[in-house]
């Protein structure tokens, strides 16, 4: 799974705290997920690339995976 974020004005320290400790682990616990990277750019939009790796791409559908992303927790 690749991801780009934009991030708000005055968002990133809340996000990257949020991304470290909230939303990698949960993703990364999730049967099937391999690993979960957060690259930043040195230059240029959007400032940060998701790269997530999965066992196959039925994870992404599997009941684990879709309860977690349709369940977001308030952070």
């Amino acid at each position: 799974v690749l991801i780009w974020n934009g991030i708000a004005d005055g968002g990133d320290a809340e996000f990257v705290e949020w991304h470290v400790r909230e939303h990698m682990p949960e993703r990364v616990g999730l049967p099937g997920f391999l690993s979960g990277r957060r690259y930043t750019a040195i230059d240029g939009d959007p400032p940060y690339f998701n790269f997530y790796e999965v066992e196959t791409p039925e994870v992404l559908r599997s009941a684990a995976y879709l309860a977690r992303l349709n369940d977001p927790t308030p952070w």
